[in-house]
Formats: structure tokens, C-alpha cells, sequence
């Protein structure tokens, strides 16, 4: 019997895998982010990003939401406003939107009844505005899950409370290979020589889900620091009344009167 006993404990032992292999893998944040995308759904972000040049430090706090599709972003709204030094004047703060396609800004100052400007493509061109691209100071957009499987490959990660930390940096021409429309875009064609090898090092923390909670970056000029939350939840992205939108184009054309201001030969009329 007790032979018996002892045979049977060493072959549960022997099936029962050891401690390193029985903790659990962390969950794929690509799917997770995948898993994401439904219509009418969204996540909330805020992030404070530094611009750094000539011996001057200009920090930009924004905060503001993401609707998605079934394949990713569909719009995005945001406001910002600069962080002033103590004592100054606070900015003016800033709300954008934008759908493909369209990108509103508010805008002092406009015409009686208008307080928003829409910028677009001309017609028969086939620019077409990003989601995400002008909302967020990041070089590395964790919503497209391209460009977060290349930052991933080979990162390193631990576990930590809530969730995973994934660290690690990235070249500015691996990044284009995972989206090259995107960064195209973003730096106005392709990325090559010098500044293709130019890396990005960035740290990105996952809830237990596997979905992007923060993500913290790092490069050449400046940085940026954002949180998401909210992921899942219900979100409709609406585009501001048509009668107090005007064109950029309209806007162009207004007369520029601001006294002791001479436009010169450059003044415009209706």
C-alpha cells in the first residue's frame, strides 16, 4: 500500500507542469485591441507631451476620445491647451475633431454665428486625414495593431500590478514598415538613410485584458506620456452644426482689418 501511494504521488508530480511554466502567459494586447473594435464603442485618453528646441521646453496637455469601427479608429475628438509657467496666462484651449476625410478646429475670432473651421482634401486628391494622426503627440500609435505587434517583437515584459509592462525601443523605419501610410503622412513621404535608424524608446503597461492602459515615449525634440481608459465603452463622435462650420478656405478669403496690422499688397476683399 504504501508503495502504492508513493508511485501515484510521483506520477501526479510528474504531470502537474513546474511553476514557471504554469504561470499563465501575458494576454496578446494585439487582439485584445482588436477584440476592441466594434461600432460605436471607444476609449478615452489623456496625455501631457514636451516639445524640446533652442533651449526651451513647451509641455501641451490634452485630454479626449476615440470612437471605433470594425476595423479601427472611425473618429476622434480632443481639446489642448499649452502648460504655461506659474504665474502666466493659462492658453487658450483648443478642441479638434476629426472623421476621415475632415478635420474641424475651433477657432476665435471667426464671423458672427461661427466657431468652428473644417479643413479637407482638394478635390480629387487622395489625402485623406488619419485618426490619431493629429490627435496624439506620439510617435507610436498603439490603436493601429500593425504598428503594435512591430514595437512588441522582441520587447521585454513583466508582470506588474494590474497587468503587464512591456519596454523597449523602436526605429523610425520599422515603424514605417508596419504602416507605411500612416507614417508617410505623418513625415510627409518615406523614411530612409540616417534618419530611418533614428530610434524611438518607449515603455507601454496592459491591464490583465491585455489592452494599452499607458503608453510613455521617448525621442529626438520630445516625448510624450499617455493614459487610456474607459476601453468598451458606448461612443458616438458627433460633427459640429453645419451653420457654424465655415471652410478654411472661406476663412482665407476674409478681409484682414487688425488696426496698426498692414497686409500690404497680400490684403484680401470679398
Amino acid at each position: 500500500m504504501r508503495r502504492w501511494i508513493v508511485l501515484a504521488v510521483a506520477a501526479l508530480v510528474a504531470l502537474a507542469p513546474d511553476a514557471a511554466a504554469a504561470q499563465a502567459a501575458p494576454p496578446d494586447p494585439v487582439q485584445a485591441l482588436k477584440r476592441q473594435f466594434r461600432a460605436e464603442h471607444g476609449v478615452t485618453f489623456t496625455e501631457v507631451s514636451r516639445m524640446t528646441g533652442d533651449a526651451s521646453v513647451t509641455r501641451v496637455r490634452a485630454k479626449g476620445g476615440i470612437q471605433f469601427g470594425a476595423s479601427g479608429p472611425v473618429a476622434s475628438y480632443m481639446t489642448f491647451s499649452a502648460v504655461q509657467k506659474k504665474g502666466e496666462d493659462q492658453g487658450t484651449e483648443v478642441e479638434l475633431i476629426m472623421t476621415p476625410g475632415q478635420l474641424h478646429l475651433s477657432a476665435p475670432d471667426l464671423p458672427p454665428g461661427k466657431k468652428w473651421v473644417v479643413f479637407e482634401p482638394d478635390k480629387g486628391t487622395k489625402v485623406t486625414p488619419v485618426p490619431g494622426l493629429l490627435l496624439s503627440s506620439q510617435t507610436i500609435n498603439p490603436l493601429d495593431p500593425a504598428i503594435l505587434k512591430a514595437i512588441l517583437k522582441g520587447a521585454k515584459v513583466k508582470s506588474v500590478p494590474g497587468g503587464h509592462l512591456y519596454q523597449g525601443a523602436v526605429t523610425y523605419g520599422d515603424l514605417f514598415k508596419a504602416a507605411p501610410k500612416h507614417y508617410a503622412a505623418q513625415f510627409g513621404g518615406d523614411v530612409a538613410g540616417e534618419f530611418a535608424k533614428r530610434k524611438v524608446s518607449w515603455r507601454l503597461w496592459t491591464d490583465k485584458r491585455g489592452l494599452v492602459t499607458r503608453l510613455m515615449s521617448n525621442r529626438l525634440g520630445g516625448g510624450a506620456d499617455t493614459r487610456y481608459a474607459g476601453w468598451g465603452q458606448r461612443m458616438t463622435i458627433p460633427l459640429p452644426p453645419a451653420d457654424e462650420v465655415m471652410s478654411w478656405r472661406e476663412l482665407w478669403d476674409q478681409p484682414y482689418d487688425e488696426p496698426g496690422f498692414d497686409l500690404g499688397p497680400f490684403r484680401t476683399s470679398r
